[in-house]
């Protein structure tokens, strides 16, 4: 299924802030408030966690772009580019949060 407009934008502005490759423990730094290492885990046990999962040393190790897809896929993305700078940590929202 191809991407809308925001959701590509989406994509590149994580793909650009991400490490290529990591571990399932950093996904609440590295993604805060959107989805924790819990919930992941708890849908990978029902086969419905991100493509390409591994484990390196007894940890769970994910491939960015397949993260990032997995997230959009099940529909955890901004609906404007003005959420997606917010949510990259580009801009600020309008309470000065961001």
């Amino acid at each position: 299924m191809a991407l809308q407009e925001f959701e590509q934008e989406f994509v590149a502005a994580w793909e650009g802030h991400l490490p290529p490759y990591f571990g399932r423990q950093a996904i609440e730094t590295l993604f805060p408030g959107m989805i924790s290492s819990k919930t992941v885990a708890n849908l990978e046990s029902k086969g419905e966690g991100p493509d390409g999962a591994y484990r390196l040393g007894g940890k769970v190790v994910y491939k960015r772009e397949n993260f990032v897809r997995w997230l959009v896929d099940r529909g955890f993305h901004p609906r404007s580019t003005q959420d997606l700078l917010v949510a990259s940590g580009q801009r600020r929202n309008a309470h000065g949060r961001g």
